[in-house]
């Protein structure tokens, strides 16, 4: 039997039959990439904002959803917006029942399935096999990085499925899209991603205003503004009510500390190799609209706004990479002379798909076991992360300790020391602020003024890392002694 085998016709009996044996050659490399992706989640670091999402999780099912702040000692009792609650009872109930390996292949399948969708939706539109294939290699590249377990990973199937149910009522409008409202609902739930869909629906309504202007049949004004205003409803439907609408701002009035210090809210840096896929997406994304002789009005605009949005912080590069797919696969289907219109393509026997499958899968995964770094599987591994420290606080000290740490570290602290003893901080810079991020930084880096600011916070115990500035100058100060030093962090006491 062949290894690729052309999809074709066959006449039988003076009928025309169409060979659909195995799998397109197309559907078969977007598979293969998306496994390889999976296999890094399984050896890097767990990501330090897990542990916090972890613990409230357990914490909502225990008490309910918390209305003001338990894990720190710096904002104890403050207003606090737990706007990811039904994502981190997921994680907390996943990893009870299926360990940290399950809930890691859950919320990285579901990341994933987002390129899928993106993939189906470019093709229903008429891009080639082969492009899809290549844009879905440079947006699970943009991708990689960010998975894990985390919330965020949940908002993009939800973005993409958004795209395709806006795309095609587009073409022909249907009564599926009344199905968005509730799920709105669900995703304000679960992420803040969702003001993305709705700035998705947003920029539908306005192409769907454009092409009423130009004449367009079918461009319904009235009704792309019913339903725009019914996912806007919908995402009321929260324990926050109308006001979890307007929380997200406050990423934009208060975040401009946590843009310049925390990693993925940082704009891309071309010189980062890491980052090179998102500028290659925005640039694809530009050029797929610019050089097009008649975009849609909607994926225009959608284009022009998430390129954007991905140069201003790496946070929001996976949504145009979601958005690459549909908007450049077709664009570049039509630069190489017409759109595909055929279903005939390259098949690949289903064994013969099936093995390579497998070897790609038991590949990454030898790789992964023998790659010397730290497997999380039932248990989250915390290589990395102050674990002796940890353990030390929590048998020398109590509810009454005011215990400086480093923001990497105050969610794998909240993890393990709650409720005994609480944080300085942690990965929720959204409640904590600029200007307690400001003095953070300012004794983290031991600049002018750090020690004022450690006698006014009261701080009697520092958890610090070797590779900050406060290590050393805090090993020179009196009044101060090291109790504790594994090598990588040492426990400080005010003595």
């Amino acid at each position: 039997m062949a290894l690729v085998a052309a999809e074709g016709r066959a006449k039988r009996a003076g009928t025309t039959v169409r060979d659909r044996t195995g799998i397109p050659v197309g559907w078969l490399a977007v598979v293969l990439l998306i496994i390889a992706a999976c296999a890094l989640p399984l050896v890097r670091p767990v990501d330090n904002d897990y542990w916090w999402h972890a613990r409230t999780g357990a914490y909502i099912l225990d008490h309910g959803i918390p209305r003001h702040d338990p894990f720190s000692w710096t904002r104890a009792g403050d207003p606090w917006v737990a706007h990811e609650w039904l994502s981190e009872v997921a994680i907390a109930a996943l990893v009870a029942v299926l360990g940290y390996a399950g809930a890691l292949a859950i919320f990285v399948a579901a990341g994933l399935s987002a390129v899928v969708i993106a993939a189906a939706l470019a093709r229903w539109l008429g891009a080639r096999p082969a492009g899809v294939t290549l844009l879905s290699a440079v947006a699970l590249a943009v991708m990689a990085p960010s998975l894990t377990v985390r919330p965020q990973l949940l908002s993009w199937p939800l973005f993409a499925i958004t795209l395709a149910a806006l795309t095609a009522d587009g073409d022909r409008p249907h009564r599926r899209i009344w199905l968005l409202p509730p799920m709105f609902a669900l995703w304000a739930n679960l992420h803040l991603g969702f003001v993305f869909g709705l700035l998705l629906v947003g920029l539908w309504w306005a192409g769907t205003a454009w092409d009423h202007t130009h004449g367009r049949d079918g461009a319904d004004v009235r009704r792309a503004s019913a339903v725009a205003l019914a996912c806007a409803a919908a995402c009321c439907a929260t324990p926050e009510g109308p006001a979890l609408l307007w929380y997200p701002l406050r990423y934009f009035s208060d975040g401009q500390v946590a843009a310049a210090h925390v990693a993925e809210w940082q704009r891309p840096d071309i010189t980062f190799p890491l980052h090179a896929p998102i500028f290659l997406a925005a640039l694809l994304l530009m050029l797929s609209v610019v050089l097009r002789a008649r975009p849609r009005a909607f994926h225009l605009l959608a284009a022009l706004v998430f390129a954007a949005l991905s140069m201003d912080a790496v946070r929001h590069a996976p949504f145009a990479a979601i958005l690459l797919l549909p908007v450049a696969g077709p664009a570049m289907a039509r630069r190489r002379g017409g759109l595909s219109t055929s279903r005939a393509e390259a098949r690949i026997p289903w064994l013969a798909a099936g093995l390579a499958l497998g070897v790609v899968a038991l590949t990454g995964t030898t790789a992964a076991a023998t790659s010397g770094a730290a497997l999380s599987l039932w248990r989250p591994d915390d290589a990395g992360y102050p674990a002796g420290a940890a353990a030390y606080i929590r048998s020398h000290h109590g509810a009454d300790t005011r215990l400086w740490n480093d923001y990497n570290s105050g969610g794998f602290l909240i993890d393990r020391l709650y409720p005994e003893v609480r944080v300085f901080i942690d990965g929720r810079t959204d409640f904590y602020g600029d200007a307690l991020l400001a003095d953070y930084i300012t004794m983290q880096d031991a600049r002018p003024g750090w020690q004022e600011l450690f006698d006014r916070y009261g701080i009697d115990v520092a958890l610090v890392p070797h590779q900050v500035a406060l290590a050393g100058a805090r090993t020179g100060t009196s009044g101060w002694q090291r109790v504790y030093d594994d090598g990588a962090y040492a426990v400080f006491e005010r003595r």
